[in-house]
């Protein structure tokens, strides 16, 4: 992966991020947005130095249909660093949605999926972060512009639950 042409972070970017303690990258879709933000040069040199928390995602992209947990490890690793912790939901989702979910190319990350050997350095939380309710056929949302396209929204963790287990790990103030 590459940008094209180079870019080099912004100074003020730099300087927000040599002020950081944590960089957490949130549960999102690490090919199409987390990894365009890492390739930006000057950014990796910033991560390697600082405690690196990675939300696993819950579901791949349809674009990233075929991507495992060890995929995404992979890039993370190669254009970052090692997290120092991994924030991983434990809660089962229902059958019923993940069938609703594939049939719009969502497929859930199964972190198991990543060999223990990969994992040298990371501690791991293991905690529910699922939505109380979710729906279950993806939220539909439609963009106008030169054509109308129709985009479906993953199911996505809950963020007060992020910010609490961020919290109790004495991660963030109350």
């Amino acid at each position: 992966f590459y940008l094209q042409p180079p870019v080099s972070i912004l100074k003020e970017a730099k300087e927000a991020l040599e002020k950081a303690d944590i960089i957490i990258i949130s549960p999102s879709a690490l090919v199409t947005s987390i990894l365009p933000i890492l390739l930006v040069k000057g950014v990796k040199e910033i991560i390697k130095s600082k405690y690196l928390v990675w939300f696993l995602p819950l579901f791949t992209l349809p674009s990233e249909k075929n991507y495992s947990a060890e995929f995404y490890w992979d890039l993370l690793v190669q254009y970052a660093k090692i997290p120092e912790l991994i924030i991983v939901n434990n809660r089962e989702i229902p059958r019923e949605i993940i069938a609703s979910y594939e049939k719009h190319g969502f497929y859930p990350i199964k972190f198991y999926s990543l060999p223990p050997y990969r994992l040298p350095y990371s501690i791991i939380v293991l905690t529910d972060l699922l939505p109380g309710i979710f729906p279950l056929d993806p939220p539909e949302f439609i963009t106008y512009g030169e054509k109308i396209e129709r985009y479906y929204i993953p199911l996505r963790h809950d963020s007060s639950k992020m910010v609490d287990t961020l919290i109790k790990l004495r991660l963030l103030g109350n």
